[in-house]
């Protein structure tokens, strides 16, 4: 017998309906449970919805959207995979307008860096991850008066 290495289809229950997805957070008040069937929206800091879910067994759409506005429509086998297609599908990631909005809003707090990820090429450097979507690099300049902080980090300095 052959086994495989894949990961099971998730189901579309409550439990696996994480508190945070890519850019929003669930709104637990939208979450509504029908048969084989659950539907749910998660929102962005300011209440606007940053995704809707319809999700059935083996299939799941989610639909981006950025004020108001639809972005992307994806599907996948489960919430996981529609996420990654959605992100998946940009050319570019870094073009992606609730991206460029987040980066804007946490530079306008000052002194803060960005890593823009680059596109997502096979073989090629990316970031993807799960629940959160894109992940970046925040560097913050380290002043004389927070460096006894950041000393306790040299223990986790490796050798390359």
């Amino acid at each position: 017998m052959v086994t495989s290495n894949s990961r099971p289809i998730e189901q579309p229950t409550v439990q696996n309906m994480p508190p945070y997805l890519g850019f929003g957070t669930l709104d637990p008040e939208s979450v509504r449970p029908d048969g084989g069937r659950l539907t749910a929206r998660y929102q962005c800091a300011d209440g606007a919805t940053a995704y809707s879910v319809d999700w059935r067994s083996g299939r799941c759409l989610l639909e981006a959207q950025f004020e108001g506005e639809p972005i992307s429509i994806s599907g996948g086998r489960d919430l996981q995979h529609a996420l990654f297609q959605s992100f998946l599908g940009l050319a570019e990631p870094a073009e992606d307008p609730r991206f460029v909005d987040l980066c804007r809003r946490v530079v306008d707090s000052g002194n803060i860096y960005f890593q823009f990820p680059r596109p997502f090429l096979r073989g090629g450097p990316g970031y993807l991850y799960y629940p959160a979507g894109l992940l970046f690099s925040l560097r913050l300049p380290i002043v004389w008066e927070n460096r006894p902080a950041w000393d306790v980090f040299h223990i986790l300095t490796m050798k390359r």
